[in-house]
């Protein structure tokens, strides 16, 4: 441990070390996103809600896989499920992003990304 701050690493760093960089995801599932009617939806195909942790839209009748957005809860200090994780919406996804906003009552947004990526805009204005 000493060592590690030495090299400049914090305890975050070593205890990110000691979880691995996600080699051993046997027992994690992310079935609804791998769905054909769900993959378009995924902004990048290699980060995905695994199905324990998903946030569920409700079902729109008729329609496979509405119930699928690419977002997962995540639990707070002393909430379970206090936040929501996701990607930017792309533009076939923006009714869902508004619509899981309205669905788990979310009254505050924050991005933790730019505005650009490799120079293109990430994110529909939203304002």
């Amino acid at each position: 441990m000493y060592r590690l701050r030495l090299l400049g690493q914090t305890g975050m760093d070593d205890e990110f070390a000691r979880l691995g960089r996600g080699g051993n995801t046997t027992h994690v599932k992310s079935q609804s996103a791998n769905m054909v009617y769900n993959k378009t939806k995924n902004r990048y195909a290699n980060i995905l809600p695994y199905d324990d942790s998903r946030v569920k839209l409700s079902v729109i009748a008729g329609i496979e896989g509405s119930d699928y957005i690419n977002a997962s809860f995540i639990d707070g200090y002393m909430m379970r499920r206090a936040f929501v994780a996701t990607q930017a919406p792309i533009p076939d996804t923006i009714p869902d992003f508004w619509r899981m906003i309205w669905e788990q009552e979310s009254s505050t947004l924050v991005m933790l990304s730019k505005e650009t990526e490799s120079g293109k805009v990430s994110t529909p204005n939203f304002r």
